[in-house]
């Protein structure tokens, strides 16, 4: 008989998870395919590995942004320099945090609540989105539940742990060379288990030193290069943490918490997440009443503890992107479907509990059908809005040479689509230099149409061309391309 309570991976279980990885790789592909045009931050990244594979360095490289991904990227254009191959990268690494958070619910609660879990992130919209988006924080946030599971798999045996915990120090290290933000998800997680373990890990001082080295010496190739652009080891990190500042201190964390219950991840999720503050507050609560634990506290206090101290931290310093905090809401989320398995396997009769199980598993699989032909509809809609990158690039390589510049407000897509060195558009007209390309948007709102800057244009400043949007609608009406010749 079907029952809800805590049992050893079943072969249910890894069908399901393996069917679950499947289905989200094949139609994230499938997306994919569709070649897209790229985004701004998707531009920046793709254009790193294409400087690494021509020797240049031309890219719009930020110094807030780390090298892991354009090192795949560059794995990638080995092969093609399509977007989608890209996105295929991004598909894997979605797999990957799928699989993440079955381990972590699998390693933390012995139960389906991490693979309940991921299956409801998984057929949200937002997580969707990103994971068809050659970003950072995916891969980060995979990485991350790793390192969340194997902590408690070391930190929680009777025995103490072995000497696999050393791999968390290069796998943490390896995580900032993915994203900088995630310093601040590691910090929560070690916090939290350092608050919960803190015997344990007097106890085992020696590993815990060797992590700590292993962290240390992973980041020596980081260290020479923040020592080299900013004059010390952590002044990348600290770049990284300004060049992502919110509109004030703490607006993240505020937006995060406005955002209950469908702005983070949907509705199903946002009450999960709802259920994960509501059952860590009540741990809290009988922690410091100096009530006796229940079995399955430690749990919930790790996992929420890591959830709500790492969205704070993040918020704190962060714009209200929820990108940024998808560790978070992993976490989170396995938490509250953890109590939600609790409240079934206590309020429904055992007879139930299958017929409970596969209204559950129903309602995922058709959010999750939903999600994706919402996520096909919405890369049709952005290719109508990404054409002019794409348009303005072939034309400037139809005029430019070997080397060339062009100006605009679209800087990182422009210098991926059209090669040249691109950089924002200029106050005078005049300091253009010979050859220079400038690309100026059209579009009937008065706040995105560029092409009154035309009119201080001087009588080297030429039309060359131009491009109407292919569409038909939009926010870009068409686009002008002018060149400076003396």
């Amino acid at each position: 008989m079907f029952q809800m309570g805590k049992h050893p991976t079943s072969r249910i279980e890894l069908f399901l998870v393996v069917t679950g990885a499947l289905a989200l790789g094949a139609s994230l592909v499938a997306i994919a395919a569709v070649n897209e045009p790229f985004g701004w931050d998707e531009a920046v990244y793709a254009s790193k590995s294409r400087d690494w594979l021509n020797g240049t360095a031309n890219s719009p490289f930020a110094l807030h942004r780390a090298f892991a991904l354009p090192a795949m990227g560059y794995i990638v254009l080995q092969f093609s320099n399509a977007e989608g191959a890209f996105r295929i990268v991004s598909a894997f690494w979605a797999v990957a945090a799928f699989g993440g958070m079955w381990l972590v619910g699998r390693t933390v609660f012995r139960s389906w609540a991490g693979l309940f879990a991921g299956s409801v992130f998984i057929a949200s919209a937002t997580f969707l989105r990103r994971a068809t988006q050659f970003l950072t924080d995916i891969p980060a946030m995979a990485l991350l539940l790793v390192i969340t599971a194997l902590l408690w798999r070391e930190l929680d045996r009777e025995d103490g742990p072995s000497p696999w915990i050393l791999v968390v120090g290069p796998l943490a290290a390896l995580t900032t060379y993915v994203r900088f933000g995630s310093l601040a998800a590691l910090v929560s997680v070690f916090s939290v288990a350092s608050a919960i373990w803190w015997r344990v890990l007097i106890r085992s001082w020696r590993l815990i030193v060797g992590v700590v080295i292993g962290f240390l010496v992973t980041l020596i190739p980081h260290f020479v290069y923040s020592v080299n652009v900013t004059g010390t080891p952590w002044g990348v990190w600290l770049h990284s943490g300004r060049a992502a500042e919110g509109s004030f201190f703490g607006h993240g964390a505020i937006s995060f918490l406005g955002m209950l219950p469908r702005g983070l991840a949907g509705p199903f999720a946002g009450y999960l997440l709802i259920s994960a503050l509501l059952v860590g507050g009540g741990v809290l609560i009988r922690r410091l009443s100096g009530r006796r634990f229940q079995v399955t506290d430690r749990g919930f206090g790790y996992l929420v503890g890591i959830g709500v101290v790492s969205l704070v931290l993040i918020g704190l310093v962060s714009p209200p992107t929820p990108r940024y905090v998808f560790f978070s809401i992993g976490v989170l989320l396995i938490a509250g479907a953890e109590f939600l398995r609790l409240l079934v396997a206590r309020f429904v009769p055992n007879n139930a509990q299958l017929v409970v199980a596969t209204l559950i598993a129903l309602a995922l699989g058709t959010s999750f059908a939903v999600s994706i032909s919402t996520e096909h509809r919405f890369v049709a809609e952005t290719r109508r809005e990404g054409w002019l990158p794409e348009a303005a690039g072939r034309l400037i390589r139809n005029h430019a040479s070997v080397e060339c510049n062009v100006a605009t407000s679209q800087i990182p897509q422009l210098h991926w689509y059209s090669g040249c060195v691109a950089s924002g558009l200029r106050n005078d007209s005049r300091d253009y230099p010979d050859q220079h390309f400038i690309v100026l948007v059209e579009s009937n709102n008065p706040s995105w149409d560029e092409t009154s800057i035309a009119d201080t244009f001087p009588e080297n400043v030429t039309l060359i061309g131009s491009g109407p949007n292919p569409y038909g609608r939009g926010r870009y009406s068409g686009f002008r391309l002018y060149q400076v010749r003396e």
